[in-house]
């Protein structure tokens, strides 16, 4: 299956009582499939808005980590180990994982401008 925002290629993942999520290793979209229905594809939100914090404790600081799929981060370190906070990842805060805030940015750059401010 193809990724309706960039035509990337969409994986499958987690299955659940709703239908199957998906989700595209290129712009980081993800879908849930209903059997017989088409993937419900949820509105483009900002980088500051769409990923919850991982905190990581580190011996002298904390990394913010953007929980990106269900246990992994937008730098591809398992979430295992990681406390998950109750607000958005802030990508320009200086907590901010620097690998997690150039690979996001880069996949954010696949949204094409048509499909971003959609309603959701």
């Amino acid at each position: 299956m193809r990724c309706d925002v960039c035509g990337g290629e969409l994986r499958a993942g987690d299955e659940t009582p709703w239908g199957t999520w998906w989700s595209c290793g290129t712009c980081f979209a993800t879908a849930l499939t209903r059997p017989g229905e088409p993937p419900d594809l949820p509105p483009f939100r900002p980088l500051g808005d769409r990923w919850t914090t991982l905190v990581e404790e580190q011996a002298a600081s904390v990394v913010w980590h953007a929980l990106v799929f269900s246990t992994l981060t937008g730098c591809g370190r398992s979430g295992a180990g990681m406390a998950a906070e109750n607000f958005s990842w802030k990508p320009d805060d200086n907590r901010a994982c620097e690998r997690c805030r150039r690979v996001l940015r880069t996949a954010d750059a696949h949204w094409p401008r048509g499909v971003r401010g959609r309603p959701g």
